[in-house]
């Protein structure tokens, strides 16, 4: 079998490809090489000549100044991997002139250039021997006459040739000179030559001829241009990171966009956020001012339904719904900039306008008649003049495009004052006709199309060249600018397209997989086993298992989430062969999901690009805009108690639909396809927050006996939602709307009635209708009239006080934006209507949200208690209620899970509650640029608790990419039981030491059950607890100056050492009342222990007697007379390597930041060997002898003796000559 060649389209990464070519990088590239075709000669020149027209190439489009390149030792030339000197190889070069036979050919590669480079890989990677170290940098070797290139990547060569243990073995006795052949052409000839025989059919390489890229004498903007330029760049060559324009901020853009708003970033607490600009740099003319000054001015916010759920004060509210507004508008002007780029794509420029100019749009009311009178209205109802205006903008269809409750109740955009002017911002994309940036001000709206006009909106889809030289914006940067304005008070993070994806990936494969296998009986492991099973036969009925995948992210925010998973269910459904077109034929080209996007290449391996004109262009095009369209309906549901956040979410979800639209006559380029009407899948609410719990009874509803039955039932519910998706008319959605609207208050009626006091008080209603019916039936007085009015007045105040706590719950607050799970998605009930749950809850809740008192007493009623009432465990107690049996939720979470000392019951709940799927621990770097939080990727399923824990190996792992890379290991449950104080060392820590731990905790008993006296020390001052900021700065309980109030010795953490406890002869306290908390006086009188808070990493402990203070700096265990364990026992196993083993190994703060920490727990839990009496009366003697010889000085001794105690301590836990020699060995 011939080796295997493959196109640069083929060989790079496709992200990377599928991304257009800058205007500047084309014309940068274009100009190196048609330089490099005007000098080049043919074969009467020489090697020298063209290696240095391939230098100066390569310089010239990117490496230069960058990395040095030049010729190395017998290397014909070598790309460094940076400029600065001692820098190693990364890219080998053997040139050749051209036409030379000794030059690879495709179906030829096994001749003299191919053995020559190989020799020059073998003396990098595996060294000159005993001269220089190997270099495992390499990343690719190329061979080539400046014309035809042939590129090996250096992994090809490290299995087919580095592997090859022959070949090594030749290769380095022909170095060390110990083969009878010692030229180079003996080398060649004798062993490069059958080595790459032998390996022949396992070498893949790259290949293409540059003088593809020039057509008559030019370079023209092509695939293939734009394929070899990405190629040959260092991005790909010495295989760096490229900038993914979906993953990166334009800084510029956002800064200029928050300019137009009227905001501006700012840090606060260590958080980045969004906030108003101060009132001396506000400007009129922004939109947000503008906005907030006729608001106000007109008294609007009387206007505004529920104000309270905008904020707590005026001036919040007020910003909230101005903001609110803002965003909405920004929304639909950016859609449409996006539509026009798309369109203009489609028609290759064909007849497509922009629709955004200074011509069309000179006032805030020309966008409004955009918005409302032509893309919301179909083409042949629009008025004559607006047919004339817009002639090729489509009608979408989209709710996106109708007035907003809030737009009703204050201002449409049309509100707006269009006469204000806005000064340019100072670091403005803007360019004057001299191309200077522009500076002055400018009419608000010719600024709002000059800025947005400034960038490239086009790059929806795939594009080999852009025709101008303009920044990218695509739905990926302004999902991230969105949700950053979104959460402009809590300085939240967009989620990282790597973690979306890597989260989507993993979780939707497992749940197709797991659905599949449960509908067909099938035992399934991979895609690729489920591929091999479907049929023609099956194909229809596993189409429709997959596309009824319910996924849900329950804090939606900005929808990059279900993004995520829309493209992730698009590329599963392309590998099981399930995309098939109307002739029945399945698409045979590649889509995978990577970061934020599909990519796509048609079935010539080609980034596919819509050409309306070409069938099968237009029948892919189509097919995606379809199969888009159905997992968006079917599969995709989000909630987020922000209502911009969801307005954001479904903007996403439109433009990913919007990436795949196509012309319904595609021969006349008329009639785009109609939007969807996705709002009922994306919700807002407090999705913690429901009125009504999961098993209500809800059968009642769809089996009553009435005369309008049929329309309340379960199929009814789902057809009213997938009708109102669908609705191409106002009128039909509204009616459904309606309808669906009628449907739910019917829900909320019939499990009102099974609420208890509901029921009470139609009884006690009942009771009195009763009573009062007999008064009238008997007419007179009777001996017991008086008794029944009694009855009756009781139950006027029964039902009174009943009436009352009903309607008070009717109105409570906490109640005002609750999320009723139990029918709002009908996908989610069964065909009884009991709630049926999702396969899947993904996503990144939020954390650290001061909830209020009333919320969490119901959050715990509803969900559970959680640690610290951190919000982000509550939804993942929500996350298992909202999943049905053998669901998979993934969350990306806070790290505090792992290791919080309040966590650990949560902690063991999850191992007896959860099968843990995966854990991936970023623990040790940041996964938010900017976030002081630290990370976990948690993957749990909702099934019976399995004993294996999949995890992602940590140790020296320095980023999100080394995490996920990473192969999947297994710990044990036990392991984590064990470790349970933190799982993160648990995770990391090798078998060799959870065997030790574990064998000193099998062997002991917690100190508390000896010492049941452990406490902190005092808190002098705490403005908490009512201390004014003078008593705090000023520090009165402290001085360094004895007096009859400041008469008590002070303790300072560094007074303790080893075996040591010495004032430190300065520090003296007064023992007041007014001291923050003070603690009982017992913990600073009489004989105790006291160890360091702070580990270096060792323990310090020390014995003390007399009177003395301290601060939490150090941790206080009372002696206990009659106890069976000596404090000086205590002592010495605390001081020793043991101690500190199991404590490092641990703890949770024992590795954490500059200043490491014991905590109080830690000494609690410590565990105390149960040793024979005899031991551990050895153990206390051998301490005295250790305080003895601290206080002599006596260092020799004391490291004798030390040496000795950390023996017997070791043998006193009944540990193995192995697992000691690990802990005295650390």
């Amino acid at each position: 079998m011939p080796a295997v060649g493959i196109t640069p389209s083929e060989s790079i990464n496709r992200t990377f490809l599928n991304r257009p070519l800058s205007h500047a990088a084309f014309t940068t590239f274009s100009a190196a090489l048609q330089k490099l075709a005007d000098h080049q000669v043919h074969a009467k020149q020489g090697e020298e000549y063209h290696k240095t027209l391939l230098r100066d190439f390569l310089n010239e489009i990117g490496y230069g100044g960058k990395y040095f390149i030049n010729v190395n030792d017998k290397i014909d030339l070598a790309i460094f991997e940076s400029s600065t000197p001692g820098a190693r190889i990364s890219v080998i070069f053997e040139t050749k002139k051209p036409g030379s036979s000794e030059l690879c050919r495709p179906s030829d590669l096994n001749r003299k250039a191919l053995q020559e480079a190989l020799l020059y890989y073998l003396r990098e990677r595996v060294g000159k021997v005993m001269v220089r170290e190997p270099n495992l940098d390499i990343k690719n070797i190329v061979i080539t006459d400046v014309e035809n290139w042939f590129v090996f990547d250096s992994r090809v060569f490290e299995s087919a040739f580095y592997q090859d243990t022959s070949l090594i073995k030749a290769f380095v006795d022909f170095e060390r000179g110990s083969l009878s052949a010692t030229k180079t052409e003996a080398f060649y000839a004798e062993i490069a030559k059958p080595a790459i025989a032998r390996h022949i059919d396992e070498i893949t390489f790259t290949y293409f001829n540059l003088n593809e890229c020039i057509q008559n004498g030019d370079v023209r903007p092509g695939k293939k241009v734009s394929a070899i330029c990405k190629f040959l760049s260092p991005e790909s060559l010495l295989r760096l990171p490229f900038e993914n324009v979906g993953n990166s901020l334009n800084q510029a853009f956002y800064a200029e966009l928050l300019h137009v708003l009227g905001l501006e970033e700012a840090k606060e607490k260590q958080k980045r956020v969004i906030q108003r600009k101060p009132e001396s740099g506000r400007l009129p003319a922004s939109m947000l001012e503008n906005t907030l000054q006729i608001i106000l001015s007109r008294g609007l916010l009387a206007n505004v339904k529920d104000l309270p759920q905008y904020g707590e004060t005026l001036n919040a509210q007020l910003l909230s719904i101005g903001l609110q507004l803002c965003t909405t508008w920004l929304n639909r002007i950016l859609f449409i900039k996006l539509l026009e780029g798309q369109l203009s794509k489609y028609e290759r420029n064909e007849r497509v306008k922009p629709f955004i100019t200074e011509e069309k749009i000179s006032s805030y009311q020309d966008f409004e008649e955009l918005f409302f009178d032509v893309l919301a209205v179909e083409f042949d109802k629009r008025s004559a003049e607006l047919q004339k205006k817009y002639p090729n903008v489509p009608y979408l269809n989209s709710s996106l495009f109708e007035p907003t409750e809030l737009e009703k109740q204050t201002i449409p955009i049309s509100g707006l004052k269009s006469n204000l002017r806005l000064p340019a911002y100072k670091s403005t994309v803007l360019r004057n006709e001299s191309g200077k940036r522009f500076s002055g001000d400018l009419d608000i709206s010719r600024y709002l199309i000059r800025f947005l006009d400034a960038y490239d909106f086009s790059a929806v889809s795939s594009q080999a060249v852009l025709d101008q030289n303009k920044p990218l914006i695509n739905a990926a940067v302004l999902g991230l600018i969105f949700e950053k304005i979104n959460n402009y008070q809590d300085g939240a993070f967009f989620t990282p397209a790597s973690v979306t994806s890597y989260i989507c990936r993993n979780t939707i494969r497992r749940t197709v997989i797991r659905k599949v296998n449960s509908a067909f009986e099938w035992e399934c492991s991979t895609l690729v086993d489920l591929y091999n099973k479907i049929t023609p036969k099956n194909f229809d009925a596993v189409e429709q298992v997959v596309s009824s995948v319910r996924i849900c992210d329950p804090a939606v925010g900005s929808g990059h989430f279900l993004v995520a998973a829309l493209n992730e269910l698009i590329s599963v459904k392309h590998e099981l062969g399930l995309l098939k077109f109307p002739d029945g034929k399945i698409f045979k080209g590649q889509i995978t999901a990577e970061g934020d996007e599909l990519i796509i290449l048609d079935e010539n391996g080609e980034p596919f690009e819509y050409q309306p004109r070409l069938q099968r262009s237009h029948e892919l095009q189509k097919l995606l805009f379809s199969q888009k369209r159905l997992l968006i309906e079917n599969c995709l549901f989000g909630v987020d108690i922000n209502p911009t956040s969801a307005h954001i979410c479904r903007l996403r979800l439109w433009i990913e639909l919007l990436k795949s639209s196509y012309y319904k006559d595609a021969d006349r380029l008329v009639g785009l396809e109609t939007l969807p009407n996705i709002d009922i899948n994306i919700k807002t609410g407090n999705s913690l927050i429901s009125r009504f719990a999961l098993a209500s009874d809800l059968k009642v509803t769809f089996s009553r006996r009435t005369t309008n039955a049929a329309n309340y039932s379960i199929d009814a519910y789902r057809r009213a939602v997938h009708d109102y998706t669908n609705a191409n008319s106002k009128q039909a959605k509204k009616a459904l709307a309606d309808f669906i609207s009628k449907v739910k208050e019917n829900f909320r009626s019939e499990i009102k009635k099974n609420d208890r006091d509901t029921a009470l008080l139609e009884s006690k209603r009942e009771q009195r209708r009763t009573l009062v019916n007999q008064s009238s039936l008997f007419g007179g007085p009777s001996s017991d009239e008086a008794a029944k009015n009694r009855k009756i007045e009781r139950l006027d105040e029964d039902i009174e006080k009943l009436e009352k706590k009903l309607e008070e719950l009717e109105k409570a607050e906490l109640y005002q934006h609750a999320f009723e799970w139990r029918f709002e998605f009908p996908e989610a009930l069964d065909e009884a209507a009991s709630f049926k749950g999702f396969d899947a809850v993904i996503g990144n809740p939020p954390y650290g949200v001061k909830l209020a008192a009333k919320t969490c007493e119901r959050l715990v009623k509803t969900l559970g208690t959680v640690p610290d009432k951190e919000i982000y465990y509550w939804f993942l107690l929500l996350g298992r209620a909202l999943l049905q049996d053998g669901g998979e939720l993934a969350y990306i979470i806070p790290n505090g899970i792992m290791y919080n000392v309040f966590a650990r019951q949560f902690r063991l709940d999850l191992l007896k509650n959860w099968n843990v799927l995966e854990i991936a621990d970023c623990t040790d770097f940041g996964v938010f640029p900017d976030a002081v939080v630290q990370n976990v990727i948690l993957s749990l399923g909702k099934g019976a608790s399995v004993e294996d824990i999949p995890y992602r190996e940590v140790q020296g792992a320095k980023s999100l990419k080394d995490i996920l890379n990473a192969p999947i290991e297994k710990k044990t449950k036990s392991d984590l039981i064990n470790l349970n104080a933190n799982w993160s060392l648990a995770l990391r820590l090798p078998a060799e030491t959870l065997g030790v731990l574990d064998a000193i905790k099998s062997a002991s008993k917690p100190l508390s059950e000896y010492f049941p006296e452990v406490s902190q020390g005092l808190i002098a001052y705490d403005k908490y607890q009512g201390q004014d900021a003078d008593t705090i700065a000023n520090r009165i309980f402290h001085s360094q100056v004895r007096s009859k109030v400041h008469n008590k010795k002070w303790l300072r953490g560094e007074d303790v050492t080893p075996y040591s406890c010495t004032w430190n002869g300065v520090d003296y306290f007064n023992y007041a009342e007014g001291v923050a908390n003070r603690r009982k006086p017992k913990f600073f009188l009489g004989r105790r222990l006291l160890v360091r808070e702070i580990t270096n990493p060792s323990i310090y402990a020390a014995i003390t007697e007399g009177e003395s203070y301290n601060d939490p700096s150090l941790l206080i265990v009372l002696d206990c007379e009659d106890g069976e364990f000596p404090l000086e026992a205590l002592l010495g196993i605390l001081n020793s390597r043991l101690a500190t083993y199991y404590h490092f190994n641990s703890s949770p703060k024992a590795t954490k930041g500059a200043f490491p920490k014991i905590l109080i727990t830690d000494i609690v839990s410590f565990p105390l060997p149960s040793a024979s009496s005899k031991q551990i009366s050895e153990i206390a003697a051998l301490a005295r002898e250790l305080c003895t010889a601290k206080q002599e000085g006596d260092n020799k001794q004391r490291t004798a003796l030390q040496k000795r105690m950390d023996q017997l301590v070791c043998k006193c836990y009944g540990l193995s000559k192995e697992q000691s020699s690990l802990i005295l060995a650390d």
